[in-house]
């Protein structure tokens, strides 16, 4: 097979991105991190946020079709959003990013700052989306088993079905979407795994604390 050819099939079998919107859920308070603001706590000199933020724009996608869930303004170019009253949990953050994301946005995905590597699972999980398009959502599944909501891809018009199902988010657990809704899953591979203390990150290499 020549090169071009190579390339082109890569390129047929890649997912297309152009009607999904990306949503970075970096607020808390970071009890397990000692209250630091893990957003910015640095992987190797990079903040966790730019961790994330670089590997979707290698991905394709643009900043307009980037959100952040964070009640402070952590990047230029990218539309901001928080639970209100804030500190609701990811549930609640969730909730808050569908009021600004773009009316052009068909499908929804979902990823959490402290988890650097997920943004990797984006293509398996817009593809596993795409092949089950009567599904709602694809969604992570870990080592054990248990499904994370944080990791995940949905049809915009099914997140939102689901909110609605759920009621009041506010310091509802995440998992609660997995009750909600038909979802198919998807191996994560380790890639989903989320930091939840500074001790665990120092076993990826040098943190530096904001």
């Amino acid at each position: 097979m020549s090169k071009a050819a190579e390339q082109k099939i890569l390129a047929d079998d890649s997912p297309n991105f152009d009607d999904l919107t990306v949503v970075i859920l970096a607020g808390g308070r970071s009890e397990r991190m000692g209250g630091i603001d893990k957003s910015t706590i640095r992987l190797n000199g990079t903040r966790l946020i730019d961790h994330q933020l670089a590997g979707v724009q290698s991905l394709g996608i643009g900043k307009k079709s980037i959100v952040i869930v964070s009640t402070k303004h952590l990047a230029a170019g990218i539309t901001h959003t928080a639970e209100k009253p804030a500190y609701g949990g990811p549930l609640a953050g969730i909730a808050a990013s569908l009021s600004v994301i773009p009316d052009s946005a068909k499908r929804v995905a979902i990823f959490s700052v402290d988890a650097p590597d997920s943004w990797q699972l984006l293509p398996d999980l817009a593809s596993a989306l795409e092949r089950n398009a009567e599904r709602d959502a694809a969604i992570i599944k870990d080592d054990a088993g248990i499904a994370n909501p944080l990791c995940s891809v949905w049809l915009s018009d099914s997140l939102r079905a689901s909110l609605a199902e759920i009621g009041d988010t506010h310091n509802k657990p995440a998992r609660a979407l997995v009750r909600h809704s038909d979802w198919v899953a998807v191996d994560g591979a380790g890639l989903e795994v989320d930091y939840d203390s500074l001790a665990e990150l120092q076993a990826r290499g040098a943190v530096e604390l904001p």
